[in-house]
């Protein structure tokens, strides 16, 4: 599919619900090459928002979580407290890292260029 200044941009079969050739409201993301993918599904939640997610995996990386999407979230390492276990629900604000690439944090390890918006924070912890 066309994606203007981003250039050509996969929208695999799987991740469509249109025939083709109609406009689409789509979701983009990075795979794990950094290629733009896109996706008529929608994410539990996206960057600059606050999310409850369930953790699928964890390695030396860090903590994969369950954001509703073919590729999981990436919760680095260095962005935890502590090692959070499989099926632990926890709250990530969700942003773009340097490449583009969405990842998040826990609400203590906020990225510098967060600016906390209080009454976000209380809808997230409430919904767990």
């Amino acid at each position: 599919m066309d994606g203007g200044e981003l250039g050509e941009i996969l929208l695999p079969k799987g991740e469509r619900f249109n025939e083709e050739r109609e406009l689409v409201d789509v979701f983009i993301y990075r795979d794990s090459e950094d290629l733009p993918i896109a996706t008529q599904k929608s994410p539990k939640t996206s960057p600059g928002n606050f999310g409850v997610l369930r953790v699928l995996a964890s390695n030396n990386t860090g903590a994969f979580l369950d954001w509703g999407l073919s590729k999981d979230l990436l919760l680095p390492y260095s962005e935890q407290r502590s090692s959070p276990k499989i099926g632990q629900l926890v709250v990530v604000y969700v942003y773009l890292d340097p490449k583009s690439r969405a990842t998040c944090s826990l609400p203590t390890n906020f990225p510098a260029s967060f600016q906390p918006i209080p009454q976000t924070i209380l809808m997230a912890l409430k919904s767990i």
